[in-house]
């Protein structure tokens, strides 16, 4: 289940999301949306895809958020 824009997260789970976010938004800036995968952002930061997916449901809704 990944987490919804409406779900008041933890101070851990927060700083996580706001982890993924930043090294999503320096991917997208550097290789464009289309070179940016989910596997690139985990990798980024040190986290599965299991767990990237649990924050957001695909690279359009991390793309949004970023």
């Amino acid at each position: 289940m990944c987490v919804t824009s409406n779900e008041i997260l933890s101070p851990i789970k927060t700083a996580r999301r706001d982890k993924i976010l930043d090294a999503a938004q320096r991917l997208f800036s550097q290789q464009g949306y289309r070179s940016t995968t989910m596997e690139g952002i985990a990798s980024a930061v040190g986290m599965s895809k299991a767990t990237v997916y649990s924050y957001f449901s695909d690279k359009d809704a991390v793309f949004v958020a970023a």
